[in-house]
């Protein structure tokens, strides 16, 4: 990838590979796939990632994008698997 490519893709896509807690205390990022569409994913603390495909006919994963999604999630079980139960309760609310 080139310095400028790069560069547009963190000023479009700033939450590419970042892992953040929403509102609900979902875990959630986005990924840009090989086509350079930002995907955004969810991970819902069992091991998995819902993908969201809305406005897509397709989505076109690289192995590199695969790594990097088999990694959040690995990354994301940890973060929940931190949260007190305190903190599982103020999303209960």
């Amino acid at each position: 990838m080139t310095k400028h490519l790069t560069e547009y893709l963190k000023r479009t896509y700033p939450q590419n590979g970042k892992l953040l807690v929403d509102k609900e205390g979902a875990i959630r990022t986005v990924i840009i796939d090989d086509e350079l569409d930002g995907i955004e994913c969810k991970f819902n603390y069992d091991g998995c990632v819902e993908i969201n495909t809305e406005g897509y006919t397709y989505l076109s994963l690289s192995i590199d994008n695969l790594f990097q999604l088999a990694s959040l999630i690995e990354k994301a079980e940890k973060m929940y698997k931190k949260r007190s139960e305190k903190k599982w309760q103020e999303y209960e609310k």
